[in-house]
Parts: structure tokens; C-alpha cells; sequence
């Protein structure tokens, strides 16, 4: 919890940024909530007509990716108005976007709707282990997500290429300073956990569930801007 003291700290926007948080954290909720209603209707088809709901987990995973990219970019340049969350969304950006589509948004989108098949299409005949196992899957590849948007936003007007190429080269170089560095935020981590375990107690509708699980069951909100500051100042000191 480190982390979120030295934010608060050391930040004199501390409550504007965690206000922001929350307005990300309800965007996000809103968006995978809507993935979730599109997959209940879709989920049961197979073979080829399994590329609609796959497609639009692709697309609503590039609105996700830029709308935390924009996140990241509004708490590290002290601009938080609300249209920003948008900005990334620009016809400038029709390019970028294109092509992060079918690179990033085709693999976290899709890593996602495996997790999701197995999670509800297998349900309930799966154990509760395995649901553990997969909410710590979707938090590695959340974390490598993370860790793109904020590159995306460090650099808004850099050509993808050069973008993969600083995010590749940090992932590759940095390995056990990234181990390390997500280490620190296992009491986040842990609290999540426990409040799944609380949650699962209560007799919400499903996707109540999945909204929440995309803040963390609101642990997100403190955890978020601290990993964008605290990868800010990992980038910054690498590079040194």
C-alpha cells in the first residue's frame, strides 16, 4: 500500500486523480458489461458463427485499450476532463487504431473471450479453483495491457511501430524489474480476491459480477493510478 501513500503524498491531485479513477472505472464497467450482454446472447453459437461474438470482443477490447490509454495520459499530464477519455478515439488516430486493431486488440480480445468461453459456456460444471485460475490469468494480461496503454499514452503521437518497439524492448529488458514491481501490489491483489470470495456469497445477477471484476471489485480505482505512476517512475529510472 506504499504506492498509494507516496501518491497521496506527493501528489496535490490526489482526489482529482482518484475522482478520475472512478469515472474510469465506471466507463470500463459499462463497456465489459455490454461485452457480457452481447456474449450471453451469442455465447451457445458454434463453428463459424462464433466470429460474431469474437469480433465484437476484439472491437469493445480497442475502445478498452484506448480508453485506459487515455486514463493513463489524463493522471500523468494533470487532464482530467472527462471528454479526454475519448481523445484516443480522434479520426487522427484511424490509422493507429486500425492497426492496433488487428494486433493488440485481436490478442487481449481474444485471450479474453477463451477465458470467458471456458468461465460461462462451461458453467456451472467447472470448479470455483478454476475460476480462481482464470481471474489470475485475465490479471497477468491485464497488466501487460496496462503496460502498452501507458506507452500509448507516454508517446500519443508516436506511429505504432515505434510504440511496439519501446513496449517490446521495456518487456524484454526489464523482466524481473516488472516482476518485482507488480509484486508490490499483491495487498491489492489479495484484497481483490478476498471480496471475490465475499461477492460469491450473494445472489447478483451475473452481470453485476463481471462489471465489478473489471475495477477489481473496486480495489481498481486505488490500484490503477498507482500502477500508471509507479510505471512512470519504473520507465523513467530504467532508462537512467
Amino acid at each position: 500500500m506504499n504506492m498509494l501513500y507516496d501518491l497521496c503524498k506527493n501528489n496535490s491531485n490526489s482526489r482529482k486523480i482518484f475522482y478520475c479513477s472512478i469515472k474510469y472505472a465506471a466507463i470500463i464497467a459499462l463497456l465489459t458489461g455490454t461485452r457480457y450482454l452481447l456474449w450471453f446472447e451469442n455465447f451457445l453459437l458454434i463453428g463459424s458463427e462464433i466470429l460474431i461474438p469474437f469480433s465484437l470482443f476484439v472491437l469493445i477490447e480497442l475502445l478498452i485499450i484506448n480508453v485506459t490509454s487515455s486514463f493513463s495520459y489524463m493522471i500523468l499530464n494533470n487532464k482530467m476532463k472527462f471528454k479526454r477519455f475519448f481523445s484516443f478515439l480522434h479520426f487522427k488516430y484511424f490509422k493507429f487504431n486500425c492497426i492496433t486493431l488487428i494486433t493488440y486488440a485481436l490478442f487481449f480480445g481474444g485471450c479474453t473471450f477463451v477465458v470467458h468461453y471456458f468461465r460461462f459456456y462451461t458453467y456451472p460444471f467447472i470448479s470455483r479453483n478454476i475460476v480462481y485460475i482464470l481471474a489470475v490469468i485475465l490479471l497477468a494480461l491485464n497488466s501487460f495491457k496496462l503496460i502498452f496503454s501507458y506507452f500509448r499514452a507516454k508517446y500519443p503521437n508516436a506511429k505504432i511501430k515505434d510504440i511496439t518497439g519501446m513496449y517490446f524492448e521495456f518487456l524484454l529488458h526489464n523482466k524481473m524489474n516488472i516482476f518485482v514491481f507488480n509484486m508490490k501490489f499483491i495487498p491489492y491483489i489479495a484484497l481483490y480476491f478476498f471480496l471475490i470470495i465475499i461477492f460469491n456469497m450473494t445472489d447478483f445477477e451475473m452481470i453485476v459480477y463481471v462489471m465489478l471484476n473489471s475495477c477489481l471489485y473496486g480495489v481498481g480505482i486505488f490500484l490503477f493510478p498507482c500502477y500508471f505512476y509507479g510505471l512512470d517512475k519504473l520507465v523513467r529510472s530504467v532508462k537512467e
